[in-house]
């Protein structure tokens, strides 16, 4: 070996050494090996002289010695070493010994000199080592076991190091000479094992160096062959070290397996940790159970099921208690986080159970765990300053959170779901980045030829990996030996993957879309890096979903296509039957979803429509009913499951039971089943339940109670007894003639983890079914196939209540057994959501099948009162589900809007009731207006200070407690109340809420008004005020073709435009999706289009600029005009605010209810007077109607004049409608009606106009505004005060000159801010928080600066006035929240946000920012905005 030591610094440094080292190289060629090593260890003992300490024989590392060249010397004598040692073939274990402490001391040295310095010789030294490893295992009977262990595994961390490539060849070559020499001699247990773990480390190199490999599979199943050798558990109870490190490996490859979703291999792997317990460790049962559970070994990765069944059959050999939960519960006991997290996992059973049945038995006790009892114990985990169990404590905790989440989600809270989920996140996030590190890269937006996104903006995964060898870790634990918690990087990834996939759940039902797309993503790039089929098809499948609903359908087919092809090539790798039953379930039915939303969409090739869609559904419901979901739980005998419906024991009509649906008051209720006679067997009535209703018990049923309490003493016998006489644990403890309702108590009864498994396991069945037949449903009632639909909704019914949905049941369910449940509100908290979607389902179908077309179809009709009452009931449920929940508002609106005008829908109003059917109607609808943006406000509240979290998912904030309950009770019963209290809360600005009904809406409606409009959408609006009675109204609206209808003049374009002479195309501010405004208003598009192509100033044309210009305001001017007439006609006024002058109207008032009552003899609602009146309107036409109709009127713009002598005499009284003073109005419009000017309608010109998203983002501004100025000690003024000159600007126009005038304004005033420059992110945050002002003049809406991300995080924000093209602009998202500006200061807690809508041009905007400054600056004192946000289409902006 020629010294690569001999530099000349080195020399200069250490003459004397280098001189021996070319002597110890010189002995090496010679073959004089004991001499070399020798002169060796002198060599390095002479560098430690002065250092030298015990046991050491690499000199130790030092400020004194910290020398490169002293390294390369260091280094280069241990690698002539090892070779001594390799090339004499020595049986000295001592010298081994040696070597293995040498290479471990020689790491600090390593690193001064680098990998580039060290790369050569290191190589080498591996090699050598690979000769003794090699040479050990040759020899094995000559050397202790436990040296040639871990020489081999020393030697496989050092290749781990940097050569992963070489570390497999060294494995490989390994493998084949103890395979040869286990084949001559296969009694010889010590090669064996080494044999197998050469094999399992392999596997797990294999794993990181190309992780979609398959070859892993067949590795680690001849690891386990020879591990399962009958003379292995005697030999591994005389190798300590062997037998430790083994069982930490049997983990490390168990979790991998888990991972990749394939437990073939875990009964072997759970038989050898129970030998390894029981024959080493000395340690009970209990105590290995407890260890598998608390790491979570029990199952696969996103496995619907806690324990897989290859444990229980494995551990059911080594423990006859091992099926019962008492067992279970025993062995958590003395750890309070561990039986927390085993009561939470099987808590669902609980919410199956009809009242009568929830609690009646100790056994429910076994699976009963609060709320508060799960986030007392995570918290308590989490916060532990206990640094040793640190990584333990966040793993635990994490898994509470992440259950408690998952229990939330089944129920429809899902803002107790987010925080929890986002707890779990956060947690497992640490743990994830000990392990892994990654780097992303940003990809830009590719678009195709026919204008469909191909690939989205956004970040991709550019590498990922582990911070140090997961095969190193997993072998050779050179701390404690103690085994009681392993985590493995494997364990951690999975749960990081877990979390990742809730949490995006979690925000895609919340509306959050582009949250959750980044989520999938990142967890989709990272199954992908690592080869993980289940976690990429389930990503895969979600992104897919996502992207449906962004109506984003290439994309969305593309990622659907790509988890089909992963779960096709992975069949037989995944080795969980159901699990692969449930991806490809969930698959067809995204599939499903996806052409049956095409069908519907506006701007998609409708080819591929609802007979695909209904195949997929079809196909996905056979796989649900295949034999492998069959058993005692699922499917009892057939010849009682047919006829089953209700059994005696949910038959109440009696006393009053209080009953939560979550179970959480546990009261002890008593037992009243009845014993099973045939009479019992009949069908009967369902028992009432809802989420905090009342439940009544049946006298009858009492009557029994002395046979049933005789009955339990002859069944009460032990679960275990049970087991083992008959093996069906739930049929031996209740007869399995009993109803659906009662198997929940059948399976709590039996105490038996088998039936709790195959319970939960139906329940994820029945709670799919649901989601299918309503698909199905959907797809044929379009389809006008009236009969089919009504077929599938029956058969959805049935897996509600039915015994068994494997066979048709001879009871007959009909719209009126529907009628019955709805009537008894029974809901149960595992099928919440589903339910309520299928009852929304149900009756909207109902309604348009019996209710369309002028004609009856009773074979589809519900009472309208039913019907009501349903939609009451889903409407709670779902009140946390934003999509379903604006859908049913929605048609609640439209029902009691209806009610006074039409017959069949005015009998569900007769009831007692304190509130009328425009109070009822306004406010469906204004939670139906901008609902998902309702469920950003709150949460982001809360992550500014959790502490003002309250445990029912409320939080506190300011004078007043803001809650998602402020959008709905909790009870239908508390409904009325609730409303009533909404309205008395409401703001004294006059509020308008706006939306449009289009697609079924619009023809349904038309086919129910005596007029019969064709119209292809409605305008629905609703006037809300605390002062006085709501009002709705609905209109059918024509479509804007071209131009004023008005006009004789040619409005079409007469300016030559060239659309393509521009660099950069013009985007649609509100994204390349057809709305329904583009269908009926399809002028607005391409002017703004014209408008942007004029701007570039590249169009050619004969006419002045200026000429295009004032065309083009003309075109706009005759496009409002038309909106103004063509939709609301004479109800425009109502867009008005209130008359100033309240002392006028109240007289008014007063006299108009005189004259109808003396006049007209009719007696109207002074309610509805009030409000009418004093909007002053002069269309007494109108006022007529809303007075006469309950103030809901809904049909075409013309209306007849009933009580038109009383009105005309009142209407003399006011002055002319222009010279009256009014007060504000704030518009609240749906999110697909925000591209349109409503503030420059020609009605609402003079009148002052505010946006905002909804209803309760005016209430929660007000309270966040209300809150800083109670903190500040403010009281003195009703709105937040806004002080210009006290204000950051931040202008980057890219005109030197504007840029200019515009620096020395800002200076003049002593405003600080930034010109031509980009502030950092913290720079603006803090300007955000400090200032009363921001102001940004420049390109767009400033988000490139500071992302909308960092400013939602604010805990407040100064008033933004956003001076740049479109910087009010909301991107649609499809059916998710959009994105935009002024969203993300809203939720910041700005009071206004003035920005434009469109492109305005720099020199226009400028002269617009002058004027408004300086009308601020000139007043002399601080403006008063209200707490709204003013967004204007026009150039000029109002303030």
């Amino acid at each position: 070996m020629a010294s690569s030591s001999s530099s000349s610094p080195c020399q200069q440094r250490h003459p004397v050494e280098i001189q021996r080292l070319e002597l110890m190289h010189c002995y090496v060629k010679w073959e004089r090996y004991d001499d070399a090593q020798s002169l060796g260890l002198t060599l390095l003992a002479s560098l430690s002289a002065k250092t030298k300490a015990k046991g050491r024989v690499v000199p130790e590392l030092r400020k004194h010695n910290h020398h490169k060249d002293t390294a390369l010397l260091i280094l280069e004598v241990v690698v002539t070493l090892v070779q001594c040692v390799a090339n004499a073939r020595t049986k000295d274990e001592q010298d081994y010994h040696r070597l293995i402490s040498m290479v471990n001391q020689l790491q600090p040295w390593l690193r001064v000199i680098g990998v580039d310095g060290y790369e050569k010789l290191y190589k080498m030294l591996l090699s050598y080592m690979s000769k003794c490893a090699l040479f050990l295992v040759g020899e094995h009977a000559s050397f202790d076991v436990n040296l040639t262990h871990k020489f081999f595994v020393e030697t496989f961390s050092e290749y781990k190091r940097l050569f992963l490539n070489e570390c497999i060849k060294f494995l490989s070559e390994a493998i084949s000479t103890m395979s040869d020499m286990y084949e001559k001699d296969k009694e010889a247990c010590g090669s064996a094992n080494l044999l197998a773990t050469a094999y399992c480390l392999r596997a797990l190199s294999a794993q990181e160096a190309e992780p979609n490999s398959k070859l892993y599979v067949q590795d680690i199943g001849c690891a386990l062959k020879l591990w399962l050798n009958e003379d292995h558990s005697q030999f591994i109870k005389h190798t300590d070290m062997v037998s430790h490190n083994t069982f930490i490996l049997l983990y490390h490859v168990g979790d991998l397996l888990s991972l990749k979703g394939n437990m073939e291999f875990h009964p072997e792997i759970y038989e050898l940790i129970i030998r390894f317990f029981t024959c080493k460790k000395h340690v009970s049962v209990k105590e290995c159970l407890v260890m598998l559970w608390q790491s979570k070994s029990l199952s696969h990765g996103l496995c619907m099921s806690d324990v897989d069944d290859s444990f229980i059959l494995t551990f059911s050999k080594h423990c006859n208690l091992f099926q019962s939960l008492e067992f279970w519960k025993s062995c958590m006991e003395n750890i309070k986080s561990l039986e927390v997290g085993f009561q939470q996992c099987f808590s669902v059973i609980s919410t199956l159970s009809s009242p009568s049945t929830c609690s009646r038995d100790h056994a429910a006790e076994c699976t009963h765990v609060t709320i508060d009892d799960i986030k007392k114990c995570a918290s308590d985990l989490s916060n532990t300053n206990d640094v040793p169990l640190a990584s333990r404590s966040l793993f635990l905790s994490a898994n509470l959170y992440y259950g408690l989440s998952e229990r939330m989600i089944l129920k429809g809270s899902m803002i107790e779901a987010f925080f929890a989920g986002e707890e779990a996140y956060r947690l497992r996030v640490k743990l994830f980045r000990e392990y892994f590190t990654c780097s992303t890269e940003k990809h830009k937006e590719i678009i195709g030829d026919n204008g469909e996104i191909i690939q989205k903006q956004g970040y991709g995964l550019k590498s990922f990996g582990m911070h140090s060898s997961v095969a190193t870790t997993c072998l050779y634990d050179k701390g404690s030996s103690d085994i009681d918690f392993i985590l493995t990087p494997w364990n951690v990834l999975r749960c990081y993957l877990e979390s990742t996939l809730q949490v995006a759940t979690i925000h895609e039902i919340l509306g959050n879309g582009s949250q959750a797309e980044s989520f999938l993503q990142l967890g989709k790039n990272i199954s992908y890096f690592q080869g993980l089929p289940v976690f990429l098809v389930s990503f895969s499948i979600a992104l897919g979903k996502v992207y449906r609903k962004q109506h984003h359908w290439y994309l969305a087919e593309k990622e659907l296509e790509s988890a089909r092809a992963v779960l096709f090539d992975n069949h037989n790798h995944i080795s969980c039957l159901k699990c692969k039953l449930v991806l490809e379930v969930t698959l067809n039915q995204q599939f499903g979803d996806l052409f049956r939303s095409r069908f519907y969409s506006k701007d998609d090739d409708r080819s591929k429509g609802l007979t695909e869609s209904e195949h997929f559904y079809r196909s996905a419901i056979e796989k649900l009913k295949l034999s492998e979901w069959k058993n005692c739980v699922s499917n009892p005998k057939e010849t009682s499951s047919r006829n089953m419906m209700f059994c005696d024991t949910v038959l109440n009509d009696g006393k009053d039971v209080n009953v939560s649906s979550d179970c959480g008051n546990h009261e002890k209720l008593k037992a009243v089943r009845p014993k099973a006679t045939g009479n019992s067997k009949k069908a009967a009535k369902v028992l009432p339940q809802e989420q905090k209703l009342t439940s009544r018990i049946t006298r009858s049923s009492k009557l029994k109670n002395e046979s049933f309490q005789n009955e339990l003493k002859w069944r009460h016998k032990s679960s275990v007894d049970c087991i083992v006489s008959c093996k069906c644990e739930v049929t031996c403890v209740f007869d399995e003639a009993n109803c659906w309702h009662c198997v929940p108590f059948g399976v709590m009864k039996s105490s038996s983890l088998t039936s709790v498994m195959k319970m939960k396991w139906e329940c994820i069945r029945r709670r799919f079914l649901l989601k299918l037949f309503i698909g199905t449903g959907k797809c044929l009632s379009a389809r006008g196939d009236t009969d089919g639909a009504l077929k599938v909704f029956l058969e959805s019914i049935s897996v509600l209540v039915n015994r068994s949905t494997f066979y048709p049941s001879k009871f007959k369910i009909s719209f009126t057994f529907l009628a019955e449940l709805v009537n008894k509100n029974v809901i149960s908290d595992a099928f919440a959501i589903e339910h309520a979607a299928l009852l929304y389902n149900i009756c909207w179908f109902s309604l348009r099948s019996s209710c369309g077309n002028g004609a009856r179809n009773h074979s589809c009709d519900i009472p309208i009162p039913v019907v009501v009452s349903g939609l009451k009931l889903s409407f709670i449920v779902a009140r946390e589900v934003p999509e379903l929940f604006q859908k049913i508002s929605r048609l609640l609106a439209v029902l009691y809007t209806l009610s006074p005008s039409n017959k069949a829908f005015s009998m569900f109003t007769s009831y007692n009731t304190s509130l009328s059917e425009s109070k009822w109607a306004s406010y469906f609808h204004q939670a139906s207006v901008g609902t998902h943006t309702n469920y950003q406000f709150p949460y982001l509240e809360t992550q500014m200070n959790q502490k003002t979290m309250i445990v029912d998912g409320s939080f506190s904030s300011g004078s007043a407690s803001l809650s998602l309950h402020s959008l709905a009770p909790k009870s239908v019963l508390e409904l009325e109340a609730f409303i009533l209290e909404y309205f008395r809360g409401l703001p004294r600005a006059t509020i308008i809420c706006l939306s449009m009904l289009g697609d079924a809406y619009a023809s349904w409606l038309g086919d129910l008004l005596p007029c019969k409009p064709h119209t292809r959408a409605w305008v629905m609006f609703s006037r809300l005020n605390s002062d006085c009675a709501p009002f709705v109204v609905v209109l059918p609206i024509d479509s804007i073709l071209a131009g004023s209808l008005k006009d004789n003049e040619d409005t079409s374009s007469d300016i030559i435009f060239d659309t393509n002479c521009s660099d950069d195309p013009w985007v649609c501010p509100w994204g390349r999706t057809i709305t329904l405004v583009d269908e009926i208003a399809p002028l607005l598009r391409k002017i703004l289009e014209e408008n942007y192509v004029l701007s570039t100033k590249k169009c050619t044309s004969r006419d002045p600029k200026g000429n295009k210009k004032r065309k083009l305001d003309q075109r706009l001017c005759n496009l409002l005009r038309d909106m103004e007439d063509l939709w609301f006609g004479p109800w425009k006024h109502f867009l008005l605010g209130e008359m100033s002058d309240h002392k006028q109207t109240e007289f008014l008032q007063k006299k108009l209810v005189k004259d109808l009552k003396s006049m007209c003899k009719i007696d109207v609602d002074e309610d509805i007077i009030k409000a009418v009146v004093r909007g002053g309107v002069h269309q007494k036409e109108c006022l007529s109607e809303l007075m006469l109709k309950k103030g809901c009127y809904i049909g075409g713009r013309e209306c007849s004049s009933l009580v038109s002598e009383a009105l005309l005499n009142v209407m003399h009284e006011f002055g002319q409608e222009g010279s009256v003073d009014r007060e504000p109005v704030i518009l609240v419009t749906e999110f697909d009606l925000h591209m349109l000017p409503w503030e420059s309608l020609p009605v609402l010109r003079n009148q002052e106009v505010y946006r905002m998203p909804s209803v309760f983002s005016i209430l929660w501004t007000y309270d966040k505004c209300y809150h800083f100025r109670e903190k500040d000690g403010k009281y003195s003024t009703l709105y937040p005060t806004i002080d210009p000159l006290d204000a950051y600007y931040l202008l980057n126009l890219g005109d030197n000159l504007r840029e200019a005038k515009f620096g020395n304004w800002f200076k003049d005033k002593i405003l600080k801010g930034t010109t031509g420059t980009s502030p950092s992110k913290n720079e603006l945050s803090t300007a955000l928080k400090d200032h009363d002002l921001f102001i940004y003049v420049g390109h767009g809406n400033g988000l490139q600066y500071i992302p909308g991300a960092e400013i939602q995080q604010l805990d407040r924000c100064a008033a933004a006035l956003l001076l740049g093209c479109g910087s009010g602009s909301l991107l649609l998202n499809g059916s998710y929240i959009p994105n935009g500006a002024p969203l993300y200061y809203l939720s910041a807690g700005s009071p206004v946000i003035i920005a434009t809508l469109w492109d305005v041009v720099h020199t226009e905007i400028g002269l617009f920012g002058e004027a408004v400054f300086n009308k601020w600056i000139n007043t002399g004192h601080c403006s008063q905005c209200t707490i709204t946000t003013n967004i204007d289409g026009e150039k000029k902006t109002k303030g």
